[in-house]
């Protein structure tokens, strides 16, 4: 989400020679850091927020509604989206089904 630049001044003259050269030494080992951004949260809240999702699937499939957790669906595309529906969906017919076969045994 940002982006860092730097701005390293080097001087023509021959007299700043070692200067500039450990500025330009610098600014290449500046170049090479790699920052990875994470989302600063409580692992209790991610926690809670995990469990929270596990229980809204767990229910849709007792009542027969699939439910993809919106974490997954802000990822996707909107075909993207279709397709995982439709997939849940198709799942949970067959989820449905089992379940019915073994209550009749």
């Amino acid at each position: 989400n940002a982006k860092t630049i730097m701005i390293a001044a080097l001087s023509p003259a021959d007299i700043n020679y070692e200067e500039t050269l450990s500025t330009l030494r610098y600014a290449d080992r500046a170049k090479q850091i790699v920052n990875a951004a994470v989302v600063n949260e409580d692992p209790n809240e991610k926690m809670i927020r995990e469990l929270k999702e596990e229980v809204e699937r767990l229910r849709a499939l007792t009542s027969g509604v699939a439910v993809v957790p919106q974490t997954e669906l802000a990822k996707l595309t909107e075909a993207a989206r279709r397709e995982v529906e439709e997939k849940a969906a198709e799942e949970m017919r067959a989820y449905k089904e089992e379940l019915e076969q073994s209550q009749r045994l």
